[in-house]
């Protein structure tokens, strides 16, 4: 029995460290890559004597010049020889998978380790405000009109929760109308009570003035009194003797009902979800800001001097790298519901469905999405993103 766990000892032990010194050199010193074809090309090379060597001894009954005197050790070492090698391919796997989504993200051809470093940090901090918001939802109250919503709310906010359910309708009937989506995926609404209870469910660093966010299907927006708090701790120049607090709730609620609708959209008719941040933001503050109005003239801030570049506002990790401080954040959104409004007002609401169309919707792994929609955007456009983006600051700096 004891030359059985010390067997087993020995295997995992064997197989646990290969596991994590070849884990660290990939990460470390492997270039990043989409392409499985090395590591299997790998794999099978490292197969090849390992089944010489089995041969030899399953026929001769040992393999003297590595050591092997019997074919209980042959098995024994020709196991954890080729555990290592599942264990190498899986972390290759996982390696091409990260540079998937990293390449994707950063929209870059080659990830530097300090980028790799950021990436496992930002998924051990999701995990861990994932984890605290779970445990926030089950202890609250919920109510659901129907079998696609729920609202989770504190006793005191109730009433706001009923008011919010109220307001869906007329929002989806808005969205609708550019969306058309026959049947939007299940989502909830969480209601906040505590800011800092806001902050550490959903990553959010306290310089973002946030009131909301939609995140994997779920809506997360403060109540009244919080919106009020973060407000008033605004370095922006606002009108706080004249703000609506309750108003912006349901402005915040229009905003991310439109991502998550946009995002039922893309779904329904097997687009890429991912959409330029810029895009995607500039959307939501077009229904937030009811630019579908038409008789509404909106008074936009000149940016000539301020305006960030859309290219460089394009993945979640662009946006949040390029959005720091609460003025260059409100800079970003303000630009891109710019952009979006001149968009469908010069060119027509179906351009938005025109360009995402436009969009192949078979991709392979190699294939920079950002790239076809760029394509889209000219074709029905006629302008280069950039050339859009100046056409409409312009405008708005020459009216100052």
């Amino acid at each position: 029995m004891f030359k059985f766990f010390k067997s087993i000892f020995i295997y995992f032990s064997w197989v646990i460290g290969f596991s994590i010194v070849a884990g660290l050199i990939m990460f470390f010193y492997i270039p990043i890559n989409k392409d499985l074809v090395n590591i299997l090309t790998i794999a099978i090379f490292l197969c090849i004597p390992l089944l010489v060597v089995i041969l030899m001894g399953l026929i001769k009954g040992n393999v003297k010049f590595i050591g092997i005197h019997s074919r209980s050790s042959l098995v024994f070492r020709s196991a954890i020889f080729m555990s290592c090698l599942v264990s190498f391919f899986l972390l290759g796997v996982s390696q091409s998978a990260m540079a998937q989504l990293l390449m994707t993200q950063y929209d870059k051809d080659s990830i530097t380790n300090s980028e790799k470093i950021e990436f496992v940090k930002d998924i051990a901090s999701r995990y861990s405000s994932n984890k605290i918001s779970i445990e926030y939802i089950g202890s609250l109250n919920s109510i659901s009109p129907n079998e696609r919503l729920t609202v989770y709310y504190s006793e005191e906010d109730k009433d706001l929760a009923d008011k919010l359910v109220k307001a869906i309708p007329d929002i989806e009937t808005q969205l609708s109308k550019m969306f058309a989506v026959k049947k939007p995926f299940p989502i909830d609404i969480v209601l906040y009570n505590d800011l800092n209870q806001f902050r550490k469910s959903n990553d959010i660093h306290e310089n973002q003035k946030l009131l909301g966010l939609y995140i994997n299907k779920t809506i997360h927006i403060v109540n009244t009194n919080v919106s009020e708090e973060i407000h008033k701790t605004s370095t922006l120049d606002l009108d706080l003797k004249s703000m609506n607090y309750e108003q912006e709730i349901f402005n915040t609620l229009e905003h991310e009902y439109a991502h998550y609708y946009v995002r039922a959209f893309l779904m329904e008719n097997n687009m890429n979800p991912e959409i330029p941040r810029w895009f995607d933001e500039g959307l939501a503050g077009y229904y937030e800001s009811e630019g579908y109005i038409t008789d509404i003239e909106f008074a936009f801030p000149d940016l000539k001097n301020s305006a960030i570049p859309l290219l460089d506002l394009v993945t979640p990790i662009e946006w949040e790298k390029n959005t720091l401080s609460e003025r260059a954040s409100d800079t970003a959104y303000t630009e891109s519901f710019m952009v979006v409004y001149e968009l469908i007002k010069s060119k027509g609401d179906m351009i938005i469905i025109d360009i995402l169309k436009g969009i192949p919707k078979e991709l392979d792994l190699n294939t920079n999405y950002q790239i076809l929609f760029e394509k889209s955007f000219i074709d029905h456009v006629g302008l280069t993103i950039e050339e859009f983006q100046e056409q409409v600051i312009n405008k708005y700096s020459l009216k100052k």
